[in-house]
């Protein structure tokens, strides 16, 4: 007679302790082996009420049922915007300068950015933005200089001065993601990064590959 085949038990097998800060409903969910398509996730859901006809056949995304708080890409947008804000309120009364401006400062200071291509490519703006931005950080903040490999290239370093105000900037990030964060496990911050790198990962952007890697310094 050929012995059982032992099978675990889904009911009894434990799950890994960062599940134990989810509802109930969301880990009931984690047992459906259908995949929940992103665009479903645009729509409230029971997930643990779902059939797998449901998830199979997600419904047209329209102006009608499009729910803007279960968007993700909103959700992330938001929660930007908010942090950004908040870092600006600090920089503004603290060093006198906007919250791009400080974060500017500190890819210098990191030695992330060193040219104006590279702070264009970082932050997703013009040539002519990033020309201002430098112009106004150039008031003793601020100095360019020739590369002396390529004359062609105009390098950006931070003065005395600069480099004492971006040696503050960490703290006023610190402090407002400290808020953002309260109430969280250092397990959740580190799920969030992970999920936020799977992300970056998706999008196929080679110049995120530093912070893939989890090795890149520089940012909130």
């Amino acid at each position: 007679m050929t012995a059982p085949v032992a099978t675990s038990d889904p009911a009894r097998t434990p799950l890994p302790a960062i599940l134990k800060h989810f509802p109930k409903t969301s880990l009931q969910a984690l047992k459906l082996t259908a995949t929940i398509l992103p665009s479903q996730l645009l729509q409230p859901h029971d997930y643990s009420e779902m059939s797998d006809a449901s998830k199979a056949a997600p419904a047209a995304i329209t102006l009608d049922n499009y729910v803007l708080s279960e968007s993700v890409g909103y959700l992330i947008s938001r929660v930007r915007s908010t942090m950004w804000n908040m870092v600006t309120q600090h920089t503004t009364s603290e060093l006198g300068i906007t919250s791009t401006q400080a974060s500017i400062m500190f890819m210098l200071a990191v030695g992330k950015c060193t040219t104006a291509a590279d702070i264009a490519r970082e932050y997703g703006i013009d040539a002519s933005a990033v020309t201002r931005l430098i112009d106004r950080l150039e008031r003793g903040l601020l100095s360019r200089a020739r590369s002396e490999a390529d004359r062609r290239v105009v390098r950006l370093a931070l003065t005395e001065d600069g480099r004492a105000m971006a040696e503050k900037v960490p703290a006023i990030f610190t402090s407002v993601l400290d808020q953002l964060l309260t109430g969280f496990s250092p397990e959740e911050v580190g799920f969030l990064k992970n999920m936020l790198r799977r992300i970056l990962a998706n999008s196929c952007d080679p110049s995120a590959a530093a912070l893939l890697s989890g090795t890149d310094k520089s940012g909130t």
